[in-house]
């Protein structure tokens, strides 16, 4: 019994021990290193390059100041990192300007928006944690305005409307704005855009005209940044750049629509450009089979326009049933571009003026329609669907129910032009063309 209070006694001495030497340590730390106070910026932002961030420190040796700039959430993910080597000061407090990086980029984490700095010493060399309690301080509540692109065109098109994404992360409500311009000296701007009032963490995609006239190049970039609504360049809160863009020549025309209508003075053909340069005219050709056609209609182009323009020509002598055209668009040097075939079912004739089953929409991406079917003429009805070289690519037989119209499923059809074929319950052979796209 005497033995067990005796190592009672021994066990509580040693622990006495322990914490009296544990605070004479403490206590030494604490006069080797002190961070007294920090005094950063409250904003950071991207287009900054670098901040001050002032800082009051005691030492009793030679140590390290690391500067953290990190997110205040999450991860913590650190930002950017100063390490500044710092002389004894015999305890007396003294007063650092530390030159923080921030980086051009930073992809936001959009979980949080607070940041801060983290302040503390370590033994030259060394890493967190501080050598002491004393020798850390944390000033948070920093803001952090931050954008990046993430995607962009490349190569751009002269004359084209293109789209630029960008990521934020604003703790005001801020307008970013995007340029395409040179990246040399006087750093020319071919095209803007602005998206307004954005705020928080989040995407936005901007379009951009880009003009016709922009010379070919490549030596251009995307300078993209934030400002306060109605700001500019001068007031930016962040900014992000992406170099090596390549800007090609405008195409000689720009096709903004072709359509076909069907009425009784025959197929009325309309076609707007969204500019022209050095075009000197348009060619229309038609067709009955999709593949031999006839030049049917020239016209001078307005040569050289950057609006665009609008063309119409009336084909009265359309053949009853599918009519197919083809636009060609000749530069003044003679080259040519041939865009997309049209076609245009004809429903009554000149003659007759009597409406006759046809197919819609055509050309199909999906699915068409055959309309004005006599009801004697669908139940039992076989349908055919043929390529160009004749193969049978779909056959169904036709049941009522369908009215006046039966719709046929052209999803898994490959782009191209094919021709239908209808038995009718009557026996009579009804043949249609039409364009997959």
């Amino acid at each position: 019994m005497h033995s067990s209070i005796r190592i009672n006694l021994q066990t509580t001495a040693f622990s006495c021990l322990l914490v009296l030497i544990s605070s004479f340590i403490d206590q030494t730390l604490s006069a080797q290193a002190s961070v007294n106070s920090v005094n950063g910026p409250s904003a950071v932002r991207t287009a900054d390059i670098s901040v001050d961030v002032m800082v009051n420190y005691s030492t009793t040796f030679d140590y390290d100041l690391i500067v953290n700039f990190q997110e205040d959430f999450g991860n913590f993910r650190i930002v950017s990192t100063k390490r500044t080597p710092i002389a004894a000061t015999q305890n007396t407090p003294t007063d650092i300007t530390v030159t923080v990086p921030v980086p051009p980029t930073w992809d936001p984490d959009c979980s949080g928006s607070d940041y801060k700095f983290d302040v503390f010493i370590v033994p030259t060399g060394g890493n967190f944690p501080p050598v002491s309690v004393p020798a850390r301080r944390i000033q948070t509540g920093v803001t952090f305005n931050t954008l990046i692109i993430e995607t962009a065109p490349n190569p751009v098109v002269a004359g084209s409307t293109i789209n630029v994404t960008v990521k934020y992360n604003l703790p005001l409500t801020q307008d970013v704005n995007i340029n395409l311009q040179q990246n040399f000296s006087p750093f020319t701007t071919f095209a803007s855009g602005v998206d307004f009032n954005n705020f928080g963490c989040g995407t936005r995609t901007v379009p951009l005209s880009v003009p016709a006239s922009t010379p070919p190049g490549s030596n251009y970039k995307f300078d993209a940044f934030t400002a306060p609504s109605g700001g500019d360049f001068s007031t930016r809160t962040s900014r992000a750049i992406q170099t090596g863009i390549t800007v090609t020549a405008a195409l000689p025309v720009e096709l903004a629509s072709f359509s076909g209508l069907d009425d009784q003075d025959g197929v009325l053909l309309e076609w707007s450009t969204a500019w022209e340069v050095n075009s000197d005219r348009f060619e229309l050709e038609h067709s009955v089979d999709g593949v031999d056609f006839q030049l049917i209609h020239r016209t001078k182009s307005t040569g050289n326009e950057a609006a665009g323009s609008h063309y119409e020509y009336r084909h009265r002598e359309a053949a009853t049933g599918t009519n197919y055209y083809r636009l060609r668009q000749v530069d003044m040097d003679g080259q040519e571009e041939a865009f997309k075939i049209l076609s245009v079912e004809r429903r009554q004739s000149a003659e007759d003026g009597m409406t006759r089953p046809y197919l819609f929409p055509n050309p199909a991406v999906h699915s068409l329609t055959l309309h004005n079917l006599p009801a004697q003429e669908i139940d039992g009805a076989i349908l055919y669907i043929h390529d160009r070289s004749g193969r049978r690519i779909q056959s169904r037989k036709l049941s009522t129910g369908s009215g006046f119209q039966v719709s046929v499923e052209v999803t898994d059809l490959p782009p191209g032009i094919y021709s239908l074929h209808l038995i009718t319950a009557t026996g009579e052979l009804r043949q249609f063309s039409f364009v997959k796209e």
